[in-house]
C-alpha cells in the first residue's frame, strides 16, 4: 500500500505541478501585457510577504506531523483523532488573526507604497483591494482544511491535495484570464482568483466525510511536543525563504521585484516538482523510522541517490535553457531589461544547495531533533539578512541572492554532518558521494552550454530543444549513477517492480 501511495503521490504531484508552472507562466505574461512590470512586482511583493503568515501556523503542522507518524504506522485511531483536535483548536484561534493581519497588511502597505512612484503609479485603494483578495482564500483554506492535509500526509494521501491544488490553479488561472480579456483591473481580477480558491473548502469537507468517518474531534486533545522548538524553525526558514523580495522591495523597485519573479516562477516551479518528488515518500520514511533504525538508514540512503540525481539533472536543464526562456518569455517588456547571465547560476546554485540537505533535513524532522538544531537555523538566518543587507545597496539583486547563497553553504554542509553523525551515528561521506559525483555532471552540462548561443523565435522551438536537453542530460544522468552506485539502483528498481502480495 505504502509503495503504491508512494507512486500516486508521484505522478500526480508531478503531472500537477507541470500544469501548475504553465498557468502561471501563462498568467505572469498577461498581467505583464496587461498591467506592466510595476503590478506584476506588487503581486510578487505581495506573495511573498503572505509567506509571512503561515507563521500562525508555526510549529503546530511540522510537530503534529511527526507525531502522527506512529499513530498512523500503527493503526491508532484514537492517537490520531487526538492529535488532529489539538490540531483543529489551534487553526480556529489563529484564523481570525490571520484574516486582521491581511487587513492590517493591506493598509500599511497601501500608506507606504500606494499613489508613489516605484517602478510606476498604483493607487493605494487598488493595493487595499489586491492585497485583501490576495490574502482572504488563503485564510479560509487555512481554517478548514489545515488540519485535513496534515493528517493525509502522514497517510501518504498526498496526491489527494495535490490533484485539489492542480484543478484550483487552472480554474484560477481560467478565472483570471476571462477578468483581464474582458477588460477589468487588478483588483476584480484578484476577486475573481478569490472565489475559485476559497471554494476548494468545499471538496474537503466532502472527502473528509466519506473517508474519514472515523475520525472523532471530540475525543480530549492530545499534547503535541516541541512546538515552540518547531515554531523558531520555521520562523527562521520562512525569514530565509522570504526575505529576497521584501529587501528589493524596499531597496530598489517594484520593476527589479518583477525582474527576480520572472526568474523566481520558472525555479519555484521545478523546486516545487523536486519537493513532491521528497513528499511523495517521506511519509515512509517517517513511518519506517518510528520502526527500524537500521531499515531507515539503507532507505534514506536510496532516497538520497533518487533524489539528487532527479534534481540535478532538472537544474542541469534549467540552466541551459534559462536565459533563451527570459529573453522569449519578456519579449515586447521594454521597461526594464530582464536578462543578465548571472542570475541563472545564482538562483539554480540556490536550488543545488537546498536539494543537497533534503535527506538529512527529513531525517532531522522525523527524529524529532528540533530543539538542538535551533542555534544552527537561526544563525542560517542570521548570514542571509546581514550579507543580504550588505550587499544590496552596490549589487541589487545580485547581491541578494548572494546572501543566500553564502548563507546555504554554512547551513546545507552542516545538516548534512548532523543528520549523519548525531541522528544516524555514521559519517557523512555516504551523503558527500552522492552530491559530488551530481554536481560533476551539473557543471559536466554547464560547461558544454558556454559553447551554445541559444535564442528562440516561438515557444515550439524552444519546447523541442527544451526536450532534446531533457534526453541528453537525463540518459548521462542515470547512465553514470547507474554505473557509479549499481547495487544500489539495483535496489531501487526492484522495489519500485516489486508487487504486493
Amino acid at each position: 500500500m505504502n509503495k503504491k501511495r508512494s507512486i500516486k503521490n508521484l505522478i500526480f504531484a508531478m503531472a500537477g505541478q507541470v500544469v501548475t508552472i504553465l498557468a502561471g507562466l501563462v498568467l505572469t505574461r498577461l498581467i505583464l501585457i496587461s498591467f506592466g512590470s510595476a503590478t506584476n512586482g506588487l503581486l510578487t511583493s505581495v506573495n511573498q510577504i503572505f509567506t509571512y503568515f503561515t507563521l500562525l501556523e508555526a510549529g503546530v503542522g511540522t510537530a503534529s506531523l511527526q507525531a502522527l507518524y506512529r499513530p498512523v504506522a500503527e493503526d491508532d485511531k484514537k492517537e490520531i483523532s487526538r492529535i488532529l483536535v489539538a490540531t483543529k483548536r489551534y487553526y480556529d484561534r489563529t484564523s481570525a488573526l490571520y484574516l486582521a493581519g491581511i487587513v492590517i497588511f493591506a493598509v500599511i502597505y497601501a500608506v507606504l507604497l500606494g499613489g508613489k512612484e516605484n517602478g510606476g503609479y498604483i493607487p493605494g485603494s487598488v493595493m487595499v483591494g489586491v492585497i485583501f483578495f490576495s490574502g482572504i482564500g488563503n485564510v479560509v483554506n487555512y481554517k478548514y482544511q489545515g488540519k485535513y492535509k496534515i493528517l493525509m500526509r502522514a497517510e501518504g494521501r498526498n496526491y489527494i491535495a495535490s490533484n485539489v491544488q492542480t484543478i484550483v490553479q487552472v480554474l484560477v488561472c481560467v478565472a483570471k484570464a476571462i477578468g483581464i480579456a474582458l477588460g477589468g483591473n487588478i483588483v476584480v481580477v484578484m476577486l475573481l482568483g478569490a472565489i475559485v480558491t476559497s471554494a476548494q473548502s468545499l471538496y474537503y469537507f466532502w472527502y473528509v466525510r466519506r473517508h474519514y468517518q472515523w475520525l472523532d474531534l471530540s475525543e480530549a486533545p492530545a499534547e503535541i511536543r516541541q512546538t515552540n522548538a518547531v515554531m523558531v524553525h520555521q520562523i527562521s526558514q520562512l525569514v530565509f525563504q522570504n526575505t529576497d523580495v521584501l529587501i528589493l522591495t524596499i531597496f530598489c523597485d517594484l520593476r527589479i521585484v518583477s525582474v527576480y519573479s520572472a526568474y523566481k516562477v520558472v525555479v519555484s516551479g521545478l523546486q516545487t516538482v523536486c519537493k513532491n518528488f521528497s513528499e511523495s515518500f517521506l511519509f515512509i520514511l517517517g513511518q519506517e523510522f518510528a520502526k527500524s533504525k537500521e531499515r531507515y538508514c539503507r532507505y534514506v540512503d536510496l532516497f538520497d541517490i533518487a533524489y539528487s540525481m532527479f534534481s540535478f539533472a532538472i537544474f542541469a536543464v534549467a540552466y541551459v535553457m534559462y536565459l533563451p526562456f527570459i529573453e522569449l518569455y519578456t519579449k515586447g517588456v521594454t521597461d526594464i531589461n530582464y536578462l543578465n547571465p548571472l542570475y541563472p547560476a545564482l538562483f539554480i546554485a540556490i536550488e543545488l544547495l537546498s536539494g543537497c540537505r533534503c535527506s538529512m533535513q527529513n531525517t532531522i524532522n522525523v527524529a524529532g531533533h528540533f530543539q538542538s538544531t535551533l542555534r544552527q537555523t537561526i544563525l542560517e538566518t542570521t548570514i542571509n539578512l546581514v550579507v543580504s543587507l550588505v550587499s544590496v545597496a552596490n549589487f541589487g539583486m545580485i547581491g541578494v541572492l548572494f546572501g543566500t547563497v553564502a548563507a546555504l553553504l554554512y547551513r546545507s554542509n552542516e545538516i548534512i554532518y548532523y543528520g549523519n553523525r548525531k541522528i544516524l551515528n555514521r559519517s557523512p561521506w555516504p551523503s558527500y558521494r552522492i552530491y559530488i559525483l551530481d554536481l560533476i555532471l551539473f557543471l559536466a552540462a554547464a560547461a558544454a552550454s558556454g559553447f551554445l548561443n541559444l535564442h528562440f523565435s516561438n515557444y515550439f522551438t524552444f519546447l523541442i530543444a527544451a526536450a532534446a536537453a531533457s534526453v541528453i542530460i537525463g540518459v548521462v544522468f542515470l547512465t553514470v549513477n547507474l554505473a557509479c552506485f549499481r547495487s544500489e539502483c539495483r535496489e531501487l528498481i526492484t522495489m519500485a517492480g516489486k508487487k504486493k502480495r
